[in-house]
């Protein structure tokens, strides 16, 4: 599918509101509290104090989209679920952060099945989902919930360890679940059912297949090219290519230009940027193959076609904590590395002057890499983008003198 094809379908959407009739009948979550904060864009030459969104946009579409899933399967409503899921997955719907409507529905269409209740009553588990497919074996919206139910519980297996370094017991969980999910995924194909979400949890399965880079790739290169508006997806692209995980930093550059190159009349160059993003916060040694005047000029690209302060968050934090991430090796970087280093922190520090109009401190906190609870990932955020803009205007060009 042509990139022009999936804006002018994005284009063309209905109001969310209108996608289905279960849209609107599930009942609203609860209120979430929203700091008091001015959403107009902020007069760049004042160097004001920068309003602080502690919920976003972002975190209120997703907490909706979930409980509206929820509340869907709690009514065994799953035909409507089904329809509303392919309905979203079909326009490219997503959360300002880039997660998308059909990927929250599903999620929280299967949470009751692998989260205990509220008073610690025992989740009826998966088997319960697979039986529920059996019935509807023709629904890619139930599938995708089974599926993902699957990689949850796989990834909860694995509580964020390499699957190598698990022991003998919880490997074998992981690796069962993630192969339960991708014999759920068999029947449906993301390509001829035009499902970036089927694709996107197919790219998930990459390690129950152990993968290659070149496999790796062409997964990808499908998700992207089915959704190619959506950052998140070459985000991930360069998280699975890092060498942590697999491939190399030369073929996560050469995946880079090649996604910068298929995106090009959407992001401009932006792509390039984006493939890179997570892995120059997740090890420094990536500066060594980045090509920094192609990076600097896919941010410029991004920012000429958005002005989404989640986004402009999101570019920042990368750009000012990349710069600062230390090597996971260990060892000493070397003087080019500095270099390039401080000319993409130039860069988040021109957004931070010139864009950036409100904080999001869960995206700072995200980005690097807090763990803890909301409320202490609210203040590191705070402190993060604070600190970052603090410097942001020492490092203030000078102005030129007659």
């Amino acid at each position: 599918m042509s990139a022009l094809r999936v804006i002018l379908r994005q284009l063309l959407q209905r109001p969310q509101a209108q996608l289905s009739d279960a849209a609107t009948s599930a009942p609203p979550p609860e209120p979430l509290r929203v700091a008091r904060a001015d959403t107009r864009r902020r007069d760049t030459r004042s160097d004001g104090p920068v309003p602080v969104r502690d919920v976003t946009r972002d975190e209120r579409d997703a907490a909706r989209l979930h409980a509206q899933g929820l509340f869907l399967a709690r009514q065994d409503r799953w035909e409507e679920l089904d329809a509303l899921v392919r309905e979203t997955d079909a326009a490219r719907v997503a959360t300002p952060g880039g997660v998308p409507v059909a990927e929250l529905l599903a999620r929280g269409a299967g949470a009751d099945a692998i989260e205990p209740g509220p008073d610690g009553t025992r989740a009826p588990g998966l088997p319960w989902l697979h039986d529920l497919l059996a019935d509807l074996p023709d629904r890619p919206g139930v599938a995708l919930t089974v599926a993902l139910a699957e990689i949850a519980t796989a990834e909860a297996a694995r509580r964020d360890a390499a699957p190598c370094a698990l022991g003998v017991a919880d490997r074998m969980d992981y690796f069962a679940h993630l192969a339960q999910a991708a014999q759920v995924l068999d029947a449906f194909d993301p390509i001829e059912l035009d499902s970036p979400a089927l694709a996107a949890a197919r790219c998930a399965l990459a390690p129950v297949w152990q993968a290659d880079a070149v496999h790796i790739r062409d997964l990808y290169e499908d998700l992207i090219d089915l959704d190619p508006a959506n950052p998140r997806h070459m985000r991930a692209l360069g998280r699975a290519l890092r060498p942590k995980g697999l491939g190399a930093f030369a073929e996560i550059d050469s995946a880079a230009r090649d996604t910068a190159e298929r995106t090009q009349d959407i992001w401009g160059s932006g792509g390039y940027a984006w493939c890179w993003h997570d892995v120059l916060l997740a090890d420094a040694r990536g500066f060594a193959r980045l090509d920094t005047d192609r990076f600097l000029q896919a941010i410029e690209d991004i920012l000429l076609r958005h002005e989404d302060q989640h986004l402009m968050n999101q570019l920042a934090a990368c750009c000012t904590l990349a710069a600062g991430a230390d090597s996971r090796a260990g060892a000493p970087l070397s003087s080019a590395i500095e270099k390039r280093r401080k000319a993409v922190r130039a860069a988040g520090q021109r957004i931070l002057r010139d864009r950036l109009g409100e904080i999001h401190p869960c995206v700072w906190a995200e980005t690097a890499g807090h763990v803890g609870g909301r409320p202490a990932a609210i203040e590191a955020g705070i402190g993060l983008a604070t600190a970052a803009l603090a410097e942001a205007h020492e490092a203030r060009p000078l102005p030129c003198t007659g």
